[in-house]
Parts: C-alpha cells; structure tokens; sequence
C-alpha cells in the first residue's frame, strides 16, 4: 500500500496578513530615515555654502558666452588698444600727430586684433540744417534713419588713381535707402585718401575708384547696418569699424561728428575715412602722446581727445 503524502503546512491567513503589514512598516520606517536625513544634510549644507553661490542660483549660464554691459548714462566703456608693438616701431624722429613710415608689423584687420565695446558717445551739435560741406559729402539730409534697408549699392563709375606708387582699387558702397548723393559721397572719400596728407604721402600709394573687384571697401550705411557689419565687434551703430578689407562707416557720424571735432564735421568725415582705411591697410590703433599734442589719426578720436588736439591725417606736415 502507497503511503498518503502529506502536504506542506499551511499558515492562517491571518499569520500572513500580519507579515505583510510588518514588511510595509518596515519599508516605509527605513525611507522616512533616508528623506530625514537627506533633509537634514541639504539644510547643512546651505548654511555653509557661500552666498556666491546663492546668488547664481536659477541663472543659466553658458559657458564661452560673454555679454557686454550696457553703459549708463554717460559712461564709458574701456575699449582696448593694440600694443606699441603692434604698430611696428616709429621714425626715428617723427612729429608728434604724424604716422610712422614704418610699415605695420602685421596687417591684422581692427576686427580681429581687438574686440571693441562702443561706448556712449556725444554726436556733436545736432544739425538742423545742410550746408555746402555737407552736400559736398553726400548728405541730402540731416535725418538719420536707425534702421534701413540693409542692401548695399555699389556707386556707379571709376575714376583713375591720380599719383604714382601701387594701385590701391577701391569700392564705394552705400545702403540703398540712405539719402546719400552716391557720388559725391564717393568723391570725398577718394579725394580724402588721394591727399598729401593721406596714406598715399610721397608716392607710398594711390587710390582708384572701381565699380568692380577691389582692393578695399569704403561703405556708409545705417546705425543699424552699419552694428550688423561689424560684429562681433559691437558698435551700437555709434562708431565706424572695420572688418577685413571694408572700412565701414556709420551714418550717425557721417552726419553728426563729435563734440570735439564740433561744427568742423569735414575735418572729422576725413579723419573717419583716413582712420578706417588705416585698419584695412593694417595700421592699429595709437594713443594720444602728450596733452596739447596732435592726435595721431588712428587714435580713437571719436571717443574723446583725452588732451590731444584733432587732426584729420597721417601725416599733417605733408
């Protein structure tokens, strides 16, 4: 006879029902300790942490992003300079004012030896109304629009350089919607560059004006535009910069000038122009050498004279 098999013991249900409430207990007696104790070592360590640190919290930031403060009222903001070294040594005694024959050390254009932060800047006594220098300069208008139309034209026709020494072919540009005479526009600034006192002194250079391939650029356009064109450089659309082989000139200046240059807004359009086609020539920026002294032209003269007397050339003694 085949013994009966007995089966495995059985619990009450009540056995395991208490069990399982021992289990939840447990489980939820060991979590409430975990979130105790990381309360307590969170609260511990925002007491010790530095304020910086509560400062920043909630704002991101992107690392290699950098924004440029936005002056008050009136206040200026440091723009950096190049070095004596950038600017390839001096004459051996040149006048004060006056740019050295050296030629550049590196030809490295404003805008990618420098990064600029346009500081606020006075125009100088606002314009109401056009007189003969300013037509003689391209204005139609003393209006001066923030923004355009943002599509630059090239000003029809040439004209032959009119010296000796290497050809410089040079392109005028000026945004569509400006009331600008192209013309005369294009004819001030190639007489400014074609003058003795210019870069072409001596037979160094000349300049002559193409519709086509060209050397450099001289291009007035917007505030706007003009902002647009020189970044990363930020202008505001206050200052001219350049960028390459493009002399880029704001049209607020273009009509406006600066305090310091006054009513005599040509000596400051000759100095714009000679101080932009510097950087495309490779020229860097100089500081003033002493109070009373001439400026040299690549002096940041738009942004103040700082005891320097305004002088619209490289070399005023011709």
């Amino acid at each position: 006879m085949i013994p009966a098999v007995r089966s495995a013991p059985t619990f009450p249900s009540r056995r395991r029902d208490g069990w399982r409430r021992a289990g939840t207990t447990a489980a939820t007696l060991v979590a409430a300790t975990l979130v105790t104790a990381a309360l307590v070592i969170a609260a511990a360590w925002g007491v010790a942490r530095p304020q910086g640190a509560v400062a920043d919290a909630g704002r991101r930031v992107t690392v290699g992003t950098s924004v440029p403060p936005s002056p008050a009222p009136g206040e200026r903001l440091v723009e950096a300079v190049a070095t004596a070294a950038d600017h390839g040594g001096a004459d051996s005694s040149p006048e004060v004012g006056e740019h050295s024959d050296t030629p550049p050390a590196k030809p490295t254009p404003v805008s990618e030896a420098e990064a600029v932060d346009a500081p606020t800047v006075a125009a100088g006594a606002l314009a109401t109304s056009l007189d003969a220098a300013d037509q003689a300069a391209g204005l139609r208008s003393v209006v001066v629009p923030q923004r355009g139309s943002g599509r630059l034209v090239v000003v029809p026709g040439g004209a032959a350089a009119p010296g000796q020494g290497r050809v410089q072919r040079v392109r005028v540009e000026v945004e569509s919607s400006l009331d600008v005479d192209g013309r005369a526009f294009a004819d001030f600034a190639l007489a400014t560059v074609n003058d003795p006192h210019s870069w072409g002194r001596g037979g160094r250079m000349t300049f002559a004006r193409t519709a086509g391939a060209a050397d450099l650029r001289v291009v007035l356009a917007t505030p706007e535009t003009s902002a647009r064109m020189c970044r990363p450089l930020v202008t505001r659309g206050t200052v001219s910069c350049a960028r390459g082989n493009a002399a880029i000139l704001t049209y607020y200046r273009w009509v406006q000038g600066t305090t310091d240059y006054g009513a005599d807004r040509t000596g400051y359009r000759r100095y714009l122009v000679n101080h932009e086609v510097g950087h495309t020539l490779g020229h860097h920026h100089e500081s003033c050498p002493g109070q009373g002294k001439r400026a040299p032209v690549m002096m940041q003269q738009t942004m103040g004279l700082e005891g320097c007397t305004k002088n619209s050339w490289p070399y005023p003694r011709g």
